[in-house]
């Protein structure tokens, strides 16, 4: 458990300062969106961040750092269900025609709306299928039958917040832009009234590909702990 709240602390303190530097950079820039809110965000996330961190650093280690990676394939596995059930909520709304989504989705910011399906469909199912099948076949490739259980937790947290943050927001970005492009409003309003979207959908992105940077980092320092173990008892006899 320690090793999981150092990375998490760690983790807190990078987003966090990536955050509030980003944010700065914005207020320069011709960013209209309300930024406060996101300020005072990046803040709490440093917070939690030095929190975790200092108490990871206090408590005293745990055994138990490692996952067994059938286990670990068998929680995407049902992750990409989870997905699936959710990719079907999201297109519900369609068959409602007081939402108009048919004629919305023509108007030039409704692609956003499609992005974000399209992405939750690559990133939260078919990406999960894809990491569950690599961590099964882990000791077919000689990398071990166990993944470190920070890593995976880092992964399966990070992808899901992350996905379900991005495909909201930018659904709801374009649901709006496409709404009001299709009443007659002009592109800076159609462009003031999406950046309330901005932010969010680039948090969801940012976690995202930490998620998939996780389990790649867990892919490649996955080891045969058999050949670990021979190694061991081998070395007293040298």
């Amino acid at each position: 458990m320690r090793t999981q709240v150092v990375l998490a602390g760690g983790a807190g303190l990078v987003v966090g300062a990536a955050m509030n530097y980003l944010l700065s950079d914005l207020k320069s820039a011709y960013f209209r969106a309300y930024l406060p809110p996101w300020v005072i965000c990046s803040y709490v996330i440093l917070a939690l961040g030095a929190g975790l961190l200092l108490v990871g650093l206090i408590v005293k280690p745990s055994s138990a750092l490692r996952l067994d990676a059938s286990r670990a394939a068998n929680a995407l596995t049902y992750i990409a269900v989870v997905n699936g059930i959710a990719a079907i909520a999201f297109a519900a709304p369609v068959l409602i025609p007081s939402f108009r989504f048919p004629i919305l989705i023509t108007q030039w910011p409704g692609i956003y709306m499609v992005i974000a399906y399209v992405a939750f469909l690559v990133v939260g199912i078919l990406g999960n299928l894809a990491w569950s099948s690599v961590f099964r076949s882990l000791p077919s490739m000689g990398k071990g039958t166990t993944v470190y259980r920070s890593l995976f937790l880092l992964q399966l947290v990070g992808g899901e917040v992350g996905i379900f943050g991005m495909a909201i927001a930018m659904f709801l970005g374009g649901y709006v832009g496409a709404y009001q492009n299709y009443i007659g409003f002009g592109p800076v309003v159609v462009g003031i009234d999406m950046e309330f979207s901005v932010i969010p959908s680039a948090i969801g992105i940012f976690l995202v590909l930490s998620s998939n940077a996780a389990g790649f980092l867990n892919f490649l320092v996955s080891k045969d702990e058999r050949n670990v173990l021979s190694g061991m008892r081998q070395a007293p006899a040298q």
